[in-house]
């Protein structure tokens, strides 16, 4: 294996080759997938009303599961269509729609759906710990009347709500178990795609062990290649927080929305770089299996 430097430049040349191509698509299945959300999300209150309440909490579960399934069936495409941008193969916006072509996906779907949701109810553990969803009336009469706590920041008392410490607990939760959960599958779409006899949960363990014999060389790559994009996100993170200790005022003012935009834009480029970077590993891989063998 080549050593993270040689490899990163490598990479880097490539994505700036394809960079408008990959930002495309997954702006597009940003809109995709929004747009499938919004629709499930309607039917979804209309056989909320339709039916009694007893069968809220089954319809949500499902509405929850058709959401996350509808995500995956998504990326496999996306993927896909990095994958093939990243190997200088012909590329079209219709492989984003792969994955409703490919029923083999189905079982990756399945397993990648359950996984997320335990990243969902992991998330959402501070709030249940931390609040009363027992009754509806209870929940209106939190949001209502917020519990706040005093947080002390750089020497300063600020008043900060209940529900906000949790959402933010809750989604570092979220980010962090999300990781965990799913690094070992990286390459379970490529693999799908290269390798059609090979699916379901037999293609969760041919990535986990390709995962697991690369593990710090790869993570190592990924951080590497990366390293500037999560400096500036906590750089921002970092002067968000001393406006809201300044003055939440200027968090809210026109200064606070720029340093957001510009966040945004970060999180765009590295996700973009973090998609062509997993087929360009695993083709690197694949390409040490060949030599050695």
């Amino acid at each position: 294996m080549q050593s993270i430097k040689t490899m990163s430049e490598e990479l880097n040349d490539k994505f700036l080759a394809n960079a408008g191509k990959i930002v495309i698509a997954l702006g597009l299945v940003v809109l995709l997938y929004s747009f499938c959300s919004f629709f499930i999300e309607s039917l979804y209150f209309i056989l909320v009303k339709l039916f009694p309440k007893s069968f809220t909490t089954i319809f949500t579960i499902g509405f929850v599961f058709v959401v996350l399934t509808m995500f995956f069936v998504l990326h496999y495409g996306v993927m896909v269509l990095i994958t093939r941008l990243e190997r200088n193969q012909p590329s079209s916006i219709g492989y984003l729609f792969l994955g409703f072509k490919h029923t083999r996906t189905s079982g990756a779907v399945w397993i990648f759906s359950i996984l997320l949701f335990v990243c969902l109810v992991l998330s959402l553990m501070p709030v249940i710990l931390n609040i009363d969803l027992s009754t509806q009336e209870s929940i209106e009469k939190f949001l209502t009347n917020q519990q706040v706590i005093n947080l002390v920041i750089l020497g300063k008392t600020f008043e900060v709500s209940v529900l906000t410490v949790c959402l933010q607990v809750g989604a570092l939760i979220f980010c962090v178990s999300f990781c965990v959960l799913f690094y070992m599958f990286s390459f379970v779409w490529i693999i799908i795609y290269d390798l059609p006899d090979v699916v379901g949960i037999n293609a969760c363990i041919r990535s986990f062990k390709m995962v697991k014999s690369h593990f710090f060389h790869f993570f190592g790559f990924l951080v590497y290649i990366s390293r500037n994009c999560i400096f500036i996100i906590l750089a921002i993170d970092f002067i968000k927080l001393m406006l809201f200790c300044f003055s939440k005022k200027m968090l809210n003012s026109f200064l606070g929305y720029l340093f957001g935009l510009l966040g945004f834009i970060v999180v765009l480029v590295f996700t973009s770089k973090i998609s062509i970077a997993i087929p360009f590993y695993y083709d690197k891989i694949s390409e040490d299996a060949k030599v050695n063998n």
